[in-house]
Order: structure tokens, then C-alpha cells, then sequence
């Protein structure tokens, strides 16, 4: 009796020790979850490349910098696209290009298409490059492992974010595609900086 005693004591040591390293090695391999959702961002300087397809491919650079308040977002495309600004601030949306040509809008999405061709969702770009939904908007979204946004559909578009990286600590998408019918447009962010909230 003693015997199997000790033999069950032995035992039930040895199923414990078993149950630790696997609670330890489920830790490791357990997908880390963002802790907490970041404050959305209101300013920033980025640049990085694009390109668009809407009845032909365009490649280019852009540069944007966003204040709460106002913006400018610079094009450069090639020279039979040349360079294009939009300028919005409160008292609406300014277009030019290399060409002379300037308007002026309430839309910076129509001002691009009108001016330039492009339909882009300039509007919904603050929040879908920073993996968030626009709100107030119904979206459908799909997460990675991480629990990173992968994909959003909303506002008819579907945008898919294919990479992540740390910017200043924070991780952030990188490289992400977005596409409605025959037309699609790809952005890779090369530099991003954040602006402080004043300014």
C-alpha cells in the first residue's frame, strides 16, 4: 500500500509539472491582442508611393502633411501626370498642378476626379491608413492573428492592409491596397511622423 502511494504521489507531481509547461508553451504561442486601441491620430508629415489604376496604371510619390485644421497633399507623378496640390482648410478644397490649372471645391475626391481622373476616397484615408473604420459608417472587417485590421469593407470600397510597421513605437499599417470595381489604388508608406496635437 505504501508502495502505490508513493507511485501515485510520483504520479500526480509529474501530471502537474506536464500541465505547467504546457500552460507556459500556450503563452508563447497565444496571439498578442493590441492592449488598448490608440488615440486616433489628428497630424502628421508621411510621404511614400502610390499607384493607381482607373482605366490606366499611374505610378508616383506623395507627400501629406495634416493638421487638425488644414492639410496639403502633394502628387508626383510621371510627366505625362505631372505634379498635383490639394489644400483643404475650412474654407474648402484647393487643386493645382504644374500645369496652371487650379480649382476649387468642397470635395477633394471630386476635385481629383474631375482634374485628374483619380477616384480616390481622400476622405476616408485618415482612418483607414491608420487601421480604423470611418465612424458613423457601416463597415465589414476581418482581423489578422494579432488583432490588427486585415481588411475593411465600407463605403464601397474593400481596403486591404498587407503590412504593419512600428512607427515611433506604435504599430501602424504600411502597405495597404484599396479597390472599388475596375479601379484600385496601392499606398506604401515610407516615412510617417506624428505632429503634436496643437499644431
Amino acid at each position: 500500500m505504501l508502495v502505490v502511494s508513493l507511485h501515485n504521489k510520483v504520479a500526480m507531481k509529474l501530471l502537474g509539472i506536464f500541465l505547467f509547461c504546457l500552460s507556459l508553451l500556450a503563452c508563447q504561442h497565444r496571439p498578442h491582442a493590441q492592449e488598448s486601441t490608440p488615440p486616433l491620430l489628428q497630424g502628421w508629415q508621411m510621404s511614400g508611393k502610390f499607384s493607381f489604376y482607373h482605366e490606366e496604371t499611374i505610378l508616383g510619390s506623395f507627400e501629406w502633411d495634416r493638421h487638425p485644421k488644414h492639410y496639403t497633399l502633394r502628387f508626383q507623378g510621371p510627366l505625362s501626370v505631372g505634379a498635383a496640390v490639394l489644400e483643404g482648410d475650412a474654407s474648402g478644397v484647393h487643386f493645382s498642378n504644374d500645369k496652371g490649372d487650379k480649382a476649387q471645391g468642397v470635395s477633394a475626391e471630386q476635385l481629383l476626379d474631375a482634374h485628374m481622373g483619380w477616384h480616390v476616397p481622400i476622405e476616408a484615408l485618415p482612418y483607414w491608413i491608420q487601421g480604423r473604420v470611418v465612424p458613423g459608417s457601416k463597415a465589414t472587417v476581418s482581423h489578422d492573428q494579432w488583432g490588427r485590421l486585415q481588411v475593411i469593407e465600407q463605403l464601397g470600397w474593400r481596403v486591404e492592409i498587407s503590412a504593419y510597421d512600428s512607427w515611433h513605437g506604435r504599430t501602424m499599417p504600411k502597405r495597404f491596397l484599396f479597390k472599388r470595381g475596375n479601379t484600385w489604388g496601392k499606398l506604401v508608406i515610407k516615412s510617417w511622423d506624428w505632429l503634436a496635437p496643437s499644431a
